[in-house]
């Protein structure tokens, strides 16, 4: 069984003048108590500082203003940076079903508790398969630093109104949000500052949108663009 590599690795030298090396043995994969050994630490500090935000929270924001600890976040999928509703931050191993989560951050600091509390991801609904998704997961929430947290004091869905006898066109009640965000340091619990934030519908709805995209997509709006216009430079998501 040895003969056929050596022949074979004797007939790749003299033909092309290459070596033959061999190959490393394969590399024993991760454990579940390496990875935690590596990150829970540093993580299960910064959801205690996470918790301790959710407890003591700061009045409603009346002056907008946010300062960073640190250079301006660049546009890219932010990798330190979480977004969470307040309601997220009620059970960190749980993650509420809202529908008006930006595309930028489905659930990142309540993914962050889930994996390093139970080895279970609450975007997915299901234990992670493996110790080294587990690292990849963990060692993305070891950068986290800020925490965005957005507080919704008014929230009105829309609603589709019957159509009237004669009517051409659908009518509806709009929808509309208030509310404020509060930025955090992870790290220090620090409260960085904060801007309001008012959603409604457009009067015209488009053919591609429904009137809840377009209410949650508004909303969306008021929490990148408000952060972005209060801490100049710094970008959230990657546009």
């Amino acid at each position: 069984m040895l003969g056929r590599p050596i022949l074979a690795c004797s007939l790749l030298l003299l033909a092309v003048g290459v070596a033959c090396k061999r190959a490393d043995p394969p590399k024993p994969e991760l454990t579940w108590e390496e990875v935690e050994k590596k990150y829970k630490a540093t993580v299960d500090a910064k959801l205690a500082i996470v918790e301790k935000i959710a407890r003591n929270k700061p009045p409603p924001t009346k002056t907008a203003g946010i300062t960073l600890d640190g250079p301006p976040i660049p546009a890219s999928y932010t990798p330190n940076v979480a977004v969470a509703f307040e309601e997220d931050l009620v059970d960190l191993v749980t993650l509420p079903k809202i529908k008006y989560r930006p595309d930028y951050d489905h659930g990142t600091i309540n993914e962050c508790a889930s994996t390093s509390r139970k080895r279970y991801s609450v975007i997915t609904e299901r234990a992670i398969s493996s110790a080294s998704s587990g690292n990849a997961q963990l060692d993305h929430c070891t950068l986290l630093k800020y925490l965005i947290v957005v507080r919704l004091t008014t929230k009105v869905e829309p609603k589709m109104l019957p159509k009237k006898p004669g009517d051409i066109d659908s009518t509806f009640s709009g929808g509309h949000f208030e509310g404020d965000v509060v930025v955090f340091n992870i790290d220090t619990g620090k409260h960085l500052g904060g801007y309001t934030v008012k959603a409604e519908n457009k009067d015209v709805v488009g053919r591609n949108d429904t009137i809840y995209t377009d209410l949650y997509a508004a909303l969306n709006a008021q929490i990148k663009d408000g952060f972005e216009r209060n801490a100049p430079g710094s970008k959230l998501g990657t546009k």
